[in-house]
């Protein structure tokens, strides 16, 4: 049996496409034998593949364009969607924040465009006693696809390819460049998508221009897009839902609840007007019944209303001069999204039992008092600030986040296809980026049913409220790259030499502004009215002696929250962090003959980090990072793989900056998290394809937490200091991965050629969890970031030609296993109680996808998707983990569940165009 690789592969098959029937065409049976055909040339373009940086391939994925094409990734979602063992952290607010892998997340798991960090996951404290969990959005920017032209996926220790964050993982993207959209011996290419997506009505529109004019070249795309909510399965939302309202009613409880107001006495005597007096307005609870849509509170059955929108632009220019060796370019990325959303887990309105609960922080003046027949406007309670707010206007909560990217730079390339000099390959890149996150937090108080987003106080709407509270979070990256590639032999041993090296000026900026609050008040004062000579009356409140009141117009007050320096949530001072790193890597893959490949590489960082403030725990990091793998190959159809490798993630901004309880807080020193991982697999191979099984170990140490360091007083464990970032957990879990593709003409040559099964299968155990003995009032490491273990199974045709396909996908996901969820607390006194991440898990559950794609001319791709087949209805554990402790902003309080329902049957329609 003959060995075959996957690029040769690769390659034979686009020969076999491109050339052949352009020349069988024109050749006629019986002269194939007798006719000597001229040499021919056959260029293709490299694809990205798994051993491209380390030599097992092991826990890696990689993605081209034409694979995100095909399986139709529009979202961040969809692009792990059949990948076990990888998940997207949901971030509560339509965002996300990273992904998930081997039991860690968000900044655990390193993200980078082209080598560039992307914003970190940070988390502020939120104001005491609200119903945020986070000040801040804790979201981490999303990428555009249609600018990617590849995506590796790292699953286990990897700081040696991409530095700090890389503990558990990583994702790395490659931006296209006009080669990827020019086609093979054109001057010129146009690519056009257009799609739609049934699980949350997103469009998206994207087109991309490129062009070649002698040495010079450029690349400009453009894609818009637009969404709503996912909308969970149908059944989640049938049907009303009743709540109760505060409605206002004549206070029978007393005949002393009479009153006159002098404003509506035209004659301005008191004994004239008492004799139709008015009685007060108390509240009681009246049951309304609504759509789910439009229901309010922690019984909502759907999801929370999102509206996004994302627009980017992509130009890179370049020159490529007359021998084809050298080019300069340049890139200009600007992309924005927002994610604009409203809480309806918070009732809009308000009940007795609030309304009386409020009422018992103080006595108000002028209540049950109303003007004209505007009885509502007699039910004030106390709200927050010290405002009184009425019962008639609805509660809105709102956030409206707006994630902004910006990254222009510079890049050399030198390209030497001949190998003839001392580089194959050498990339000398500057880029700057900036990346901001604007989180705007609203709370209306003034609209009928709190739906107005924009309504503010007024003068008119006396006891109307509004809050409004803002966090900017950006970081900026002036990063410069070279990076080294050469092929050569020695001793008949081949090796793959290279070598990256980086240097980046950083900073971290958090802004909290715009926070305060307004009010409408209503001018009211209780008078004693007067007879003819002036003679006192006391008014008690009876039909025959009502009371004399006052009631005017209204007047908005505006109260700052922002504070300076008080070193607690409402504290505006500006965060600032700023630093610079560098690192060098080199790493070599070999080839020993026939028989193994053996690859090795070392990597090392320095960070220093410095801050205005004396509080933040800035210093000097020095890490170092190596793997090393070996591929024995017994037999043409057999590797045997083994790699172990290292990772470290640096204290976050966040972790830096520290909680802040008032007190001025100390800087500490926090030590990096470090990870270590052990890999081993088998590969069968051949012309049926291939079949990989792996087990993995992974060993976690350092983790940081938030805690005390503790001490030993007279005999019991005491807290020492504040409360603050520390090293304090340590972790491992093992885990079993399996990943194959089986080619069925390969395995039997009967079958017709373009039919083949795909299957994945990925589980993970939690085998230790360790807290440091010198810590307490830490939180034990929840494994919640575990993705159930999940199988996935496609069977699919893809015509020889290209022309038509299709694919089926079977999901099955187990149950989420309980242990993941279970911990202890370490207590202040020296005890411990037990904890748990969230009070649900998800069951079992299985979906069927079907997809295909139509090829009219080579020009027109139409693709079309049906997913969830079955109608099933299920619930994911990345959607209910948005209600555990660990959650970037935690659902608290949720009555049902059926709002985490995965959608329901729903389809995917686009059409490419490519020219």
């Amino acid at each position: 049996m003959q060995q075959q690789h996957l690029f040769r592969l690769n390659i034979l098959c686009l020969s076999l496409m491109t050339a052949l029937p352009v020349y069988a065409e024109n050749v006629q049976a019986e002269q194939a034998q007798e006719k000597q055909l001229d040499t021919i040339q056959v260029k293709a373009k490299k694809q990205k593949t798994r051993r491209d940086n380390e030599v097992t391939g092991l826990g890696k994925l990689v993605k081209t364009a034409d694979t995100l094409s095909k399986e139709q990734v529009l979202d961040i979602r969809d692009l792990t969607r059949y990948d076990p063992g990888i998940a997207v952290v949901e971030q509560g607010r339509g965002a996300s924040s990273g992904y998930s892998i081997r039991g860690m997340d968000k900044n655990r798991v390193s993200l980078t465009v082209d080598g560039l960090a992307q914003i970190q996951s940070y988390t502020a404290q939120a104001a005491l006693g609200g119903t945020r969990t986070a000040g801040s959005s804790g979201a981490i920017n999303e990428i555009e696809y249609e600018n990617v032209k590849a995506v590796e996926i790292s699953k286990g220790s990897n700081s040696v390819e991409q530095g700090s964050g890389a503990l558990a993982g990583s994702v790395a993207f490659q931006t296209k460049t006009a080669d990827d959209v020019i086609g093979e011996g054109r001057q010129w290419g146009i690519q056009s998508k257009t799609a739609y997506s049934g699980k949350n009505r997103g469009l998206t529109q994207s087109i991309a221009l490129a062009g070649r004019i002698g040495g010079a070249e450029a690349l400009l795309i453009h894609t818009g897009r637009r969404a709503g909510e996912i909308r969970a399965h149908e059944d989640a939302g049938r049907g009303v839902q009743s709540f109760n309202r505060l409605v206002p009613v004549e206070d029978g409880s007393s005949d002393y609840v009479y009153f006159v107001v002098e404003e509506e006495c035209k004659s301005g005597s008191y004994e004239t007007c008492k004799s139709k007096p008015k009685k007060d307005i108390v509240g009681k609870d009246e049951r309304q019944t609504v759509s789910t849509r439009d229901y309010t509170g922690p019984n909502r059955f759907l999801a929370d209303p999102l509206s996004y929108e994302s627009r980017s632009w992509l130009f890179r220019p370049g020159f490529r001069f007359e021998n084809k060796r050298h080019y300069i370019g340049g890139i200009l990325e600007h992309t924005q999204q927002t994610f604009d959303t409203r809480d309806m887990t918070v009732p809009a309105f308000l009940t007795k039992a609030v309304f009386d609960e409020n009422r018992k922080y103080g006595s108000i003046r002028g209540h049950g008092k109303y003007a004209g027949d505007h009885k509502y406007s007699g039910l004030i309670t106390n709200g927050e600030n010290g405002a009184l707010v009425g019962a008639e206007y609805g509660t809105g909560v709102f956030y409206d986040e707006t994630h902004t990217k910006s990254r222009y730079g510079l890049e050399y390339v030198y390209t030497n296809a001949d190998k003839d000099t001392w580089a194959d390959y050498a990339r000398l890149s500057y880029d700057r980026q900036g990346i901001g996150l604007d989180n705007h937090f609203q709370q209306t108080h003034c609209s009928a049913d709190g739906s107005d987003k924009y309504c503010r106080p007024s003068a008119d709407k006396p006891f109307s409220y509004y809050k409004s509270d803002r966090v900017i979070y950006g970081e900026s990256h002036r990063l410069l790259q070279a990076a080294f590639k050469k092929s050569f032999d020695t001793a008949k041993i081949r090796h793959n030499l290279s070598v990256n090296l980086g240097f980046d000026r950083f900073g971290s900026n958090l802004r909290h502004q715009d926070y305060y609050y307004q009010n409408a008040n209503r001018a009211y004062s209780s008078k004693i009215p007067t007879q003819n000579g002036n003679k006192k009356i006391s008014p008690n409140g009876s039909t025959n002696n009502p009371y004399w009141v006052s009631i005017g117009g209204g007047n908005v007050v505006t109260g700052q929250i922002c504070r300076l320096g008080n070193n607690t949530y409402t504290d505006c001072t500006p965060r600032s962090i700023n630093g610079k790193s560098y690192y060098a890597a080199v790493r070599d893959n070999v080839r020993l003959g026939r028989w193994a490949d053996v690859g090795a590489g070392l990597r090392y960082d320095y960070r220093s980090t410095h801050s205005d403030d004396g509080s933040v725990s800035t210093g000097t990091h020095r890490t170092l990072s190596w793997n090393a793998g070996i591929v024995l190959k017994p037999a043409d159809w057999l590797d045997l793989t083994y790699r172990t490798s290292t990772g470290f993630r640096l204290p976050s901004f966040a972790e830096m900056y520290g909680w802040r309880a008032g007190v001025q807080s100390k800087a500490v020193k926090i030590d990096p998290e470090k990870s270590f991982n052990k890999e081993a697999g088998i590969v069968f191979k051949g012309d049926f394809g291939n079949l990989e099984a792996s087990w993995f170990n992974n060993a976690y140490r350092d983790l940081i937490v938030r805690g005390y360091e503790a001490q030993i007083q007279n005999g019991k464990e005491t807290a020492k200091g504040d409360p603050a970032y520390l090293n304090a957990q340590s972790a491992r879990i093992t885990g079993i991965n399996v990943l194959g593709k089986i080619d069925w003409n390969g395995v039997w040559d009967k079958l017709p050629e373009g039919w083949y099964s795909t299957f994945a299968y990925n589980r993970v155990h939690v085998r230790d969890i360790k807290k440091r003995a010198d810590r307490t009032d830490i939180q034990s490491h929840l494994f919640d970031a575990i993705q159930p273990s999940r199988y996935v199974v496609g069977l699919g045709y893809d015509q020889p030609e290209g022309k038509w396909g299709v694919n089926g996908m079977l999901t099955y996901s187990k149950a989420k296993e309980i242990t993941e969820l279970l911990g202890s607390r370490a207590l202040l006194n020296g005890n411990s109680r037990n904890t748990k991440a969230t009070a649900r898990r998800t069951r079992p559950w299985y979906i069927v996808d079907v997809s295909g794609y139509y090829t009219i001319k080579k020009h027109f791709t139409l693709r079309a998707g049906v997913y969830n087949l079955l109608n099933y209805r299920y619930v994911t554990w990345e959607n209910v983990r948005q209600t555990a402790g660990g959650a970037v902003n935690q659902h608290k309080n949720v009555g049902v569940y059926n709002r985490y329902a995965a959608p329901g049957r729903n389809y995917t329609f686009s059409l490419e165009m490519k020219f």
